[in-house]
């Protein structure tokens, strides 16, 4: 086969390819316990390049740290943020893409028992992370739907081409 031949095969195949996975695309929504969508659904051509979608949102608590050095106890007050919301991190493989869903939550039952003005801050407020990863073909229809900690879910869909 001459150098020609095969450079322009190639190409075809290449751009026939091309053409079928940008014929595809992804919706990325995110709801809460009660169903309801907590932002704008995301959408992206299949062969979109990698990307993330996020919704966080840093929650300070007051709070005491005490220290000791040399038997000299320090205090120092802040407000100690913690995260609440999610993050979405997809890969750009074609025809899988990773996806990686990063749940936060926040533990604060113990908090309201707190006195940040006469006692050390012990972990009455504490950050929980959950990771869910997977993967997908995005050439072809389908879905996943991840159930979070917090009772909401992460619906993907692939939509084929109509």
């Amino acid at each position: 086969m001459s150098k020609v031949l095969f450079v322009t095969l190639l190409a075809v195949i290449s751009a026939s390819f091309t053409t079928h996975a940008n014929d595809y695309f992804v919706s990325i929504n995110v709801l809460d316990s009660q169903k309801q969508s907590l932002s704008i659904p995301l959408t992206l051509i299949a062969s979109e390049p990698a990307g993330y979608k996020s919704d966080l949102e840093k929650i300070p608590y007051p709070v005491k740290e005490c220290s000791s050095s040399n038997g000299k106890i320090t205090e120092r007050f802040y407000g100690k943020e913690f995260k609440r919301g999610y993050a979405i991190n997809f890969s750009s493989g074609l025809p899988d893409k990773e996806f990686k869903v990063t749940e936060y939550l926040i533990d604060d039952k113990e908090y309201p028992l707190y006195d940040f003005k006469k006692d050390c801050f012990a972990n009455q407020v504490v950050q929980i992370v959950n990771e869910y990863s997977f993967t997908l073909n995005v050439l072809q229809a389908t879905s996943k739907i991840v159930e979070l900690q917090s009772g909401g879910e992460v619906r993907i869909m692939v939509h084929a081409p109509k």
